[in-house]
């Protein structure tokens, strides 16, 4: 994680492959996520330090899913909707202060795609506070 200075920027890399947020399971005693997202969830956890300071204002928030490739496939994108891809990250980034509540994000760019050579899979992630 890294803040620039001069315009406040907080960058952040996280090395884990994107997975998109499933809806929910709906059972007979309530809802549930399986059990490979609960896991995903907590490998995010893990991975994202608590924030030093919360950003207060609204922000402007950049996301970036390189996915796991596709060994064969007739698809050119990688799987998952782009929401969906930023869904758990950024309610890891609430959880862990970088921001008090979705509400802040008033500008949301979301992109997906595939790793470029020697690349693996991770997001990258850009908060700005705008006036």
């Amino acid at each position: 994680m890294t803040r620039d200075e001069e315009t406040g920027e907080v960058s952040i890399v996280i090395n884990i492959t994107p997975q998109p947020t499933p809806r929910p399971r709906v059972a007979k005693f309530g809802t549930y996520y399986p059990a490979t997202y609960k896991a995903y969830i907590k490998e995010l956890d893990a991975m994202i330090p608590p924030a030093a300071v919360a950003l207060e204002g609204e922000l402007l928030v950049e996301v970036e899913a390189v996915c796991q490739p596709i060994k064969k496939s007739k698809f050119t994108t990688p799987a998952g909707d782009v929401d969906n891809l930023a869904k758990g990250v950024l309610d890891m980034l609430t959880k862990k202060g970088f921001y008090g509540d979705d509400r802040q994000i008033v500008d949301l760019h979301v992109t997906k795609r595939f790793p470029r050579d020697d690349e693996q899979p991770h997001f990258r992630i850009s908060l700005l506070e705008i006036e």
